[in-house]
């Protein structure tokens, strides 16, 4: 494939994406079709099953792209602690202020909160919580954390970041600070 080629098959797969999210922020990810998301994006069906086998496909590359941008986090958040508590707490401020300020995915997840819950299964995300898992295991060796509290840990980092994020998209008026500090306070 020539360099053009592919440059033109990235760019009808990107606008797939970005027409996708607006369609799934307007009518809701179980609502929305195919042929939604294709009638909005001028293309045709078979152009979009050109690059997805159906919108779980187009959703699952959604959450990957979400979860590499999320491991960067993770790795400039590791770089910059020295304890479990700070490097935590530093991952959850970066999704927090993510989650607030990136206002095309604000909307998109406020209009469809249940797709967080549902995703976090996803395999796409598994090299997150992979790394957390790692990083908890070596934060807890060193503090001298059991092995099963250390499942427990990640348990618990996931599910309060998720509904605490929840809540955050669920407010009026998002306090980030105040949901970081909180999350520190469960993380000390």
């Amino acid at each position: 494939m020539s360099g053009k080629q592919e440059q033109n098959r990235q760019e009808r797969r990107e606008k797939l994406r970005v027409v996708a999210m607006q369609v799934f922020t307007e009518i809701g990810y179980d609502k929305a079709t195919v042929s939604d998301i294709v009638r909005r994006a001028e293309m045709t069906p078979s152009t979009f099953y050109n690059y997805y086998r159906d919108k779980d496909a187009l959703r699952d590359e959604l959450v990957a792209v979400a979860a590499a941008n999320f491991l960067v986090v993770l790795d400039t958040a590791r770089r910059g602690s020295g304890s479990a508590a700070a490097y935590f707490g530093a991952a959850a401020a970066e999704l927090f202020r993510v989650l607030v300020e990136d206002q095309s995915l604000r909307a998109f997840l406020s209009h469809n909160r249940g797709f967080l819950r549902e995703t976090q299964d996803n395999p796409q995300l598994m090299p997150v919580w992979t790394r957390l898992r790692a990083d908890a295991d070596e934060f807890g060796r060193e503090g001298g954390l059991d092995p099963a509290d250390r499942e427990y840990f990640v348990a618990l980092l996931r599910g309060a970041a998720l509904e605490i994020g929840i809540a955050l998209l669920a407010s009026e008026a998002p306090d980030r600070e105040a949901a970081t500090d909180f999350f520190r306070k469960i993380v000390a």
